[in-house]
């Protein structure tokens, strides 16, 4: 027992001081080594690999957006034909990009939450930057958009119930990454088809609004002209599935697991010019969903546990994922 104590002792401090050294050499390149020399290279590949050893001892935030900045840079380099050797600068931004991908994949809640909080910190910057005449259209995290939709694609497809743990962050990051105006015209699942599999998100191309449930009960929803989504109360227990109605008045909210039906009252704009806040106007009781209760529920995965059709302006149907129907009217 005492030896084992002096190892732990002895290694804490060393993983500390590799972790350190590794980041260092990432984040803050040595000028006299060449941005894509091969120790910056292992480093990167380093961070990757052992991750969970790191975490502990370097700034997470600093950490993803150089490796987000090292893929960026590699890919402006000019494309090299197939059996050609990459260049310095293409093999840091393969290696780069599959640090982000290991990183991603064995801590995903971490990913969405940093990215998630940077994207609202470089929000706030660019309403400051416009009093002041700042351009920040080179940032890091703008123009990182098409990587952060790849990765997330990766995390819905390996860990799906880690993405819908955090779905809200995750919406987030897509509207972020994607443009406003083609989202009100074509849709958010049409333009970025892996949130198609959560039916707690919905979008409304009548009133331009998405809205999303959250594990902790929340409803949030987002109009396309604003920056960030706003959070509304209503469950007390995961919302399981979301959907507006097809005029687009109305939205209905389900939880499984708390049994409950609500129906919002979605204000209608005027020319674009204002709107009235959401808020529920029904509250509808319903057979909880649990496992002793419904066993053959058990193999679905908890985001899968119901979705939602409107079967006209009034009426809504809740399918649980075991085929059973349920009809509630406004």
């Amino acid at each position: 027992m005492k030896a084992k104590q002096e190892t732990m002792s002895v290694t804490d401090p060393v993983i500390r001081q590799v972790a350190k050294a590794l980041s260092h050499i990432v984040i803050n390149p040595d000028e006299r080594l060449q941005p894509f020399s091969s120790l910056r290279r292992s480093a990167v590949d380093l961070l990757g690999r052992g991750f969970l050893a790191w975490e502990p001892f370097v700034d997470i935030a600093q950490i993803l957006l150089s490796l987000l900045r090292l893929t960026l840079d590699g890919d402006r380099q000019v494309t090299i034909p197939t059996g050609v050797p990459l260049t310095p600068a293409q093999d840091m931004a393969r290696a780069a990009r599959h640090a982000l991908e290991m990183l991603a994949s064995v801590r995903p809640p971490v990913f969405i939450t940093v990215m998630n909080t940077e994207i609202a910190r470089h929000n706030s910057l660019v309403q400051s930057a416009q009093t002041l005449n700042v351009n920040l259209n080179n940032a890091t995290i703008v123009r990182a958009k098409e990587e952060l939709l790849r990765i997330l694609d990766m995390l819905i497809n390996k860990h799906p119930q880690s993405v819908a743990d955090l779905i809200v962050e995750a919406v987030e990051i897509v509207i972020h990454s994607l443009d406003p105006g083609r989202i009100k015209t074509h849709g958010l699942v049409e333009l970025f088809p892996p949130v198609g599999r959560f039916p707690m998100i919905a979008f409304c191309k009548n009133n331009r609004r998405i809205a999303v449930g959250s594990k902790k009960g929340g409803v949030y929803i987002c109009e396309l002209r604003g920056v960030k989504m706003q959070s509304y109360g209503g469950h007390a227990q995961p919302v399981s599935s979301c959907e507006f109605s097809p005029d687009g008045k109305h939205l209905a909210t389900f939880s499984c697991k708390e049994g409950k039906l609500l129906f919002w009252q979605i204000g209608a704009t005027l020319f674009g010019l204002g709107s009235t806040q959401p808020r529920c106007v029904k509250t509808c009781k319903a057979v909880s969903v649990s496992f002793q209760n419904w066993p053959e529920l058990k193999d679905h995965a908890e985001y899968r546990m119901a979705r939602q059709r409107w079967v006209s302006n009034k009426d809504v149907m809740v399918i649980l994922a075991n085929g059973k129907e349920e009809r509630y009217s406004l």
